[in-house]
């Protein structure tokens, strides 16, 4: 299933509260923002590769696109 397909789904359930969706793609922002890195060791660009790999570890359930997204907003906010 591609990641147009798994959105056009969950928009399609009448069953979907959207405030849960979006409570739980914030709690998740929170999470990979709230992950430690060893500055002193460790570039922006790197950060963002251990944030995106500790998040695939994590969660296995999002997909690549959701996890460059997750790396993106983690570099875009500690650049």
């Amino acid at each position: 299933m591609s990641d147009a397909d798994a959105a056009a789904e969950v928009a399609a359930d009448a069953h979907a509260d959207p405030e849960a969706l979006l409570a739980g793609v914030l709690a998740v922002v929170a999470e990979c923002m709230a992950i430690e890195i060893d500055w002193s060791n460790a570039t922006l660009s790197e950060a963002g590769d251990e944030a995106e790999q500790v998040m695939a570890t994590r969660h296995p359930e999002l997909s690549a696109a959701a996890l460059g997204a997750l790396r993106w907003c983690f570099t875009y906010n500690w650049r």
